[in-house]
């Protein structure tokens, strides 16, 4: 196996894992978006075009060839970040709300 296919397995993974994640808040959101209102909708919309520029990064590495993907590593990686980041408190604030049990994505592969 190459680097490069190690590389998007890995981010693969991490991507997968995010979108369980994000599919478990949009859940919860359905069922608390009353008591929490317009809150919540921006937290959405951040997570949403977060996952947008990490799925266009994702792209760009598994569209450059075995010579020319190296030098995108850091964005995806800068993408992923920026994700979990917004990710984050929406699920903290799940918890304490203890709507249901969701897994931290800061223990994502």
């Amino acid at each position: 196996m190459s680097t490069k296919e190690a590389f998007e397995r890995k981010i693969e993974a991490q991507l997968k894992q995010m979108s369980i994640e994000i599919q478990r808040l949009l859940d919860w959101v359905d069922e608390a978006e009353a008591d929490l209102g317009g809150e919540i909708n921006r937290a959405i919309e951040e997570i949403c075009g977060r996952w947008t520029d990490a799925e266009r990064e994702w792209n760009r590495i598994r569209t450059a060839g075995e010579e020319g993907w190296e030098h995108l590593q850091h964005r995806i990686e800068a993408a992923l970040r920026d994700l979990r980041l917004a990710i984050e408190p929406m699920t903290a604030q799940l918890e304490r709300f203890g709507s249901a049990k969701v897994v931290s994505v800061a223990n994502s592969p």
